[in-house]
């Protein structure tokens, strides 16, 4: 096909004064990234990504190789497509496309000989003007001008051949490719006007739907890239899914937090509880200390959650990120380098320190859980089949409270036949005139026991977390262990020492009754379990 089509095509546009009135359209998100190794910078990449809602991302030098897989590049809620450089180091690029818009990637138009990547989108709801979506994704490093702008004119010629009607969008990294001859023979329009790597504009957007995007806006490097990121949103609002939000109650439990809370704890008075006979009344005390201490210094709070957060990606480092895209609008140049170089740093431990705390452990105790966190480490799918909530949507609809009714009522029948012991049962009042040395706990062996306790462990029924018996074992061991002499005494536990949360663990997945598939596991304690 002729250059002509360009022109001819590009005159046909929707009209201005049409768009007042028109409804909302699923036109896509941009972003273009000179991403300058894209690898370890991922994880920076999917928190501005969810931030701004993008659709379509476009890197340049992504430095893939074919030895590099796709899953630990991979981007959930959107399809990665690569065209990596051949046989040498560095460039390439790729295209991460959300997942809830259909496309198609035209491979034939790929030639070693330049590094551009095209694929053509058709979104439920576009305008008439253009029912389809021809992007182009580019990177010149070359001096050869003349043959690059012809690859590109004659790849949108040859889509357009096939789709004569198109919304354009050429993106990427252009270096000194002059802007004459793709918009002379295309009728384009290079709308990026700030510099994006120190003084000059290199990386450009052309499109002919002018009139349907805002001005594309300046973002601040990814890493450690020479090159700002560049971010064109539509003007008429979109409909793209990537995914469901949710909330989720957490609490503040930052250094200055933690300080807080152990300078409280290590003034309290525990003279109350010495004075105290019963244990009973010992342990509700030091329960009502902890949890008025721990409420106060450690408030819950309501956070919002994204159904592909990455479990290694953490508040902080969103809020991180955020407070730098902040400081790089507002100008405040210090500040954003701060952030930056924070940003960066964050950015290479939590992977690691994920599987440090989280997953090495596994390897020998757990292997299939340890394999599940590897394959999410490496971005490959999660193949759960929905555990107890495939009960509920089989049982009860999908109501997780009903389904909750009728776990509950089944584990209780279990123990229906057993009596309960009668409140003049002797076993019920023992008491010990005389408690045998042998029997008498010291505080050094509490506080040993404490150091053991391990922090990864529910903190169910009684709401202590582990780490705070950790970690302030030499302030609560002596409290504790006057509740432990003090029970053998008497002869009486706690009540909380003699309650469970009960947990389904599903036998097989997905559970198919309640009855059989199910597993009751109790969470007891933590101080109940270091007595016995």
């Amino acid at each position: 096909m002729s250059r002509n089509m360009c022109s001819h095509i590009s005159q046909q546009g929707p009209n201005p004064n049409n768009f007042a009135q028109l409804p909302k359209y699923d036109l896509p998100t941009f972003l273009n990234v000179n991403a300058r190794s894209l690898t370890k910078k991922l994880d920076e990449l999917d928190v501005v990504i969810r931030q701004n809602h993008v659709d379509i991302c476009a890197i340049t030098e992504s430095w893939f190789s074919e030895s590099v897989p796709e899953a630990p590049v991979s981007i959930n809620g959107y399809k990665l497509l690569r065209n990596d450089r051949d046989g040498r180091v560095g460039g390439g690029v790729c295209v991460y496309v959300n997942l809830s818009i259909p496309y198609k990637e035209w491979s034939d138009l790929e030639d070693p000989a330049f590094e551009t990547k095209w694929i053509t989108l058709r979104p439920k709801k576009l305008p008439r003007e253009y029912p389809h979506l021809l992007v182009g994704v580019i990177y010149h490093p070359t001096t050869q001008h003349r043959e690059m702008t012809e690859h590109i004119i004659k790849s949108v010629d040859h889509i357009l051949s096939h789709h004569p009607v198109c919304g354009i969008v050429l993106v990427g990294d252009f270096n000194q490719l002059p802007d004459h001859g793709i918009i002379s023979q295309c009728k384009l329009k290079q709308i990026v006007t700030k510099p994006t790597r120190e003084n000059a504009t290199l990386d450009k957007i052309f499109t002919n739907m002018i009139l349907l995007y805002s001005e594309p806006s300046v973002l601040p490097k990814l890493g450690t890239s020479d090159h700002s990121m560049v971010l064109m949103k539509p003007s008429i609002r979109n409909s793209f899914k990537t995914g469901q939000k949710y909330s989720v109650t957490t609490r503040c439990m930052g250094p200055n937090e933690k300080a807080l809370f152990s300078h409280d704890l290590q003034h309290v008075n525990w003279a109350p509880l010495y004075r105290t006979e019963h244990c009973q009344d010992q342990f509700d005390f030091l329960m009502e200390t902890i949890h008025t201490l721990y409420e106060k210094h450690f408030p819950l709070k309501e956070v919002t959650r994204h159904s592909s957060d990455k479990p290694w990606v953490t508040d902080a480092f969103r809020c991180l990120v955020k407070e730098r895209q902040d400081a790089h609008h507002k100008g405040q140049v210090d500040k954003y380098k701060q952030l930056r170089n924070n940003v960066n740093r964050l950015s290479k431990s939590l992977r690691s320190r994920f599987y440090t705390t989280k997953v090495s452990h596994l390897k020998a105790e757990k292997p299939k859980l340890w394999w599940k966190h590897i394959n999410a480490l490496m971005g490959r799918n999660d193949n759960s089949k929905g555990g107890v909530t495939s009960l509920a949507n089989n049982l009860t609809e999908g109501n997780m409270d009903n389904l909750a009714t009728r776990i509950n009522d089944f584990f209780k029948s279990v123990s229906k036949p057993l009596e309960p012991l009668a409140s003049d049962n002797h076993y019920l009042n023992i008491k010990v005139d005389v408690v045998p040395s042998e029997y008498i706990i010291s505080v050094t062996q509490v506080e040993k026991q404490l150091l053991k306790v391990n922090p990864r462990k529910a903190s169910e029924p009684d709401k202590i977390p582990g780490w705070i018996l950790k970690d302030f074992a030499s302030v609560l061991g002596a409290s504790i262990c006057a509740i432990y002499n003090s029970s053998i005494r008497s002869g009486v536990l706690p009540q909380m020492w003699r309650s469970a949360d009960i947990a389904p663990l599903p036998k097989i997945n997905p559970p198919k009754a309640i009855e059989s598939d199910l597993r009751p596991i109790s969470l007891t304690p933590v101080i109940s379990k270091n007595l016995i």
